[in-house]
């Protein structure tokens, strides 16, 4: 006897006590719901993104796109990034997490970015008052390609 488990929309015969032949159907199962929960995202959260440009040389800073917290609805955020900037010979990395604390007094965030490489690829984060992510990067001679990704995750103010 089995019984059907559904895992994002995808049906899977899942085995029941005494089925001898469970192994192939747990696997499966398990790996679905391992591959679903790593995307899954509460409300205001930003799954995994596509791909940021990062300019080179940007002194001003620049909205990172979408990544944005409202301070109306929201105390604090995680994000989880990964920064590549490359030239035709060379490629340099990053990977953090970015810490995002509203003050509900001041009115305003602060930001903590934190990781083993942190700025090694030259790029620095800021937020302002409304909870807007922005970069700025140094100059990278020869720089063919500068990439972005992240994972918001964030936290109520109640």
């Amino acid at each position: 006897m089995s019984v059907n488990l559904v895992v994002g929309g995808v049906s899977y015969v899942f085995p029941t006590t005494d089925d001898e032949t469970w192994g192939d159907a747990v696997t499966s199962w398990s790996q679905a719901v391992s591959s679903q929960l790593l995307n899954t995202t509460a409300t205001g959260d930003i799954g995994p993104t596509t791909s940021v440009t990062i300019a080179n040389n940007q002194a001003t800073p620049l909205n990172v796109n979408n990544l944005v917290i409202n301070s109306a609805l929201y105390r604090a955020g995680f994000v989880e990034y990964f920064v590549q900037r490359t030239t035709s010979g060379t490629e340099i990395s990053e990977a953090g997490t970015i810490y995002l604390l509203y003050n509900d007094l001041a009115g305003t965030w602060s930001i903590t970015q934190v990781g083993d490489q942190v700025n090694v690829t030259g790029v620095s984060f800021t937020v302002t008052a409304g909870g807007q992510v922005q970069y700025t990067s140094s100059n990278i001679t020869g720089q063919t390609s500068g990439k972005m990704r992240y994972r918001l995750r964030v936290l109520s103010k109640t």
